[in-house]
């Protein structure tokens, strides 16, 4: 708990910066896919997608291309969960949502979800079309930071 604590108020220091900085972090990026332990934490700042990861010890950003801004009809996303469950082949008790976050450049929503029997973390999409689909993490243009100190946050 006071891991994920930590990741969620660096990511928040994060965003102001990169707002600020006009996304110089992705001037020195790799590319491909990124060793991502666990996904604890999700957060955008402008042109990327902020991830925490508090197994890892580490934060990416991942470069986010630009997408068209979507209208939502609806309100709320009645049984997302067992939506979300039913597209990884398993039901609602078989996954874990730990965080939704809306780009705001887009409206779509991403939602963290582990899935409980292989402990695999994933980031899901929602459109406002309530389309479903796994966000994939691989040959993505990305910018890693470690976390200082990282043995005192790992459990």
């Amino acid at each position: 708990m006071i891991r994920t604590r930590y990741i969620l108020a660096l990511l928040a220091l994060c965003v102001p910066a990169f707002a600020q900085a006009q996304n110089p972090v992705f001037t020195n990026t790799a590319k491909g896919t990124p060793d991502i332990k666990s996904i604890d934490a999700i957060s955008f700042a402008p042109g990327a997608l902020l991830i925490g990861d508090g197994k890892g010890a580490q934060v990416f950003a991942i470069k986010m291309a630009d997408q068209p801004m979507e209208k939502w009809a609806a309100n709320e996303l009645v049984g997302l969960q067992d939506k979300l469950a039913e597209r990884l082949g398993t039901n609602a008790k078989g996954i874990e949502i730990s965080k939704m976050v809306v780009n705001p450049q887009s409206n779509l929503a991403y939602v963290a979800v582990r899935k409980l029997d292989g402990k695999k973390d994933l980031i899901m999409t929602v459109d406002a079309g309530f389309k479903i689909r796994e966000m994939p993490l691989t040959d993505v243009e990305y910018v890693r930071v470690a976390l200082s100190d990282a043995t005192k946050w790992k459990s």
